[in-house]
C-alpha cells in the first residue's frame, strides 16, 4: 500500500511538473544589435506560440542606471491577447516582485501588442509575458537599455551651484 501511494504521488508529480514546463518557457535574448556603448538593443521570440494559455520569461542583466524600454506584437490566424507584459526582479520559480507593469493592447483578433518602461535601473530581471491563443500564432519583441540621460533642471542646478561657488571664491579674494 506505501509502495502505491509512493507511486502514485510520483506520478503525479511528474504530471504536474511537465504541465508546467508546457505551458511555460524561458526565452533568450539575442546578441546586442547596437553599436553604441550609451545604449544596447535586444530581440526575443516566441515564434510557435501552443494554442491556449502561455507564460514566457526573459531574463535581463541590467548595467546600472540603464534606462529599459520593452515592446512586443504578435501574429496569429485566430485570437491572439495578451494579458500580462511586466518586469520582474527575484526567481521565476520563486519569490519574486513585480517592477513595472507594462501596458497590453489587443487591437484585432490576430494582431497585439505590449509596453513596459522603468528608469535608473541595475541588477538582474525578467519580463514576464502572459497571454492565450486560440489558433497558430507568434510573437517578438524588442529590448532597449539606454544610458540615463540627466534632466535639464539638473544642469540648470549644476550651474547655479558652480556660479556661487564662483562668487564664493571671488569674495574671499577681495576679503583676504
Amino acid at each position: 500500500m506505501k509502495k502505491f501511494k509512493i507511486s502514485a504521488m510520483a506520478l503525479v508529480m511528474s504530471t504536474s511538473l511537465s504541465t508546467i514546463s508546457a505551458q511555460a518557457a524561458v526565452l533568450g535574448l539575442g546578441p546586442d544589435t547596437n553599436a553604441s556603448p550609451f545604449a544596447e538593443q535586444y530581440q526575443f521570440a516566441n515564434p510557435s506560440v501552443a494554442t491556449g494559455t502561455f507564460t514566457d520569461y526573459i531574463l535581463l542583466s541590467v548595467t546600472p542606471y540603464r534606462d529599459l524600454t520593452a515592446s512586443l506584437s504578435s501574429t496569429s490566424d485566430n485570437d491572439f491577447s495578451f494579458d500580462t507584459f511586466g518586469l520582474y526582479t527575484g526567481d521565476i520559480n520563486g519569490v519574486n516582485s513585480l517592477v513595472k507593469a507594462g501596458t497590453v493592447g489587443n487591437l484585432f483578433a490576430n494582431l497585439s501588442f505590449g509596453g513596459v518602461q522603468d528608469f535608473h535601473l541595475g541588477g538582474d530581471y525578467f519580463l514576464k509575458v502572459t497571454g492565450t491563443l486560440g489558433g497558430i500564432g507568434s510573437y517578438n519583441g524588442n529590448v532597449t537599455l539606454a544610458a540615463a540621460v540627466p534632466e535639464p533642471e539638473t544642469y540648470g542646478m549644476m550651474a547655479v551651484g558652480l556660479g556661487l561657488i564662483g562668487v564664493m571664491v571671488r569674495r574671499r579674494r577681495y576679503n583676504g
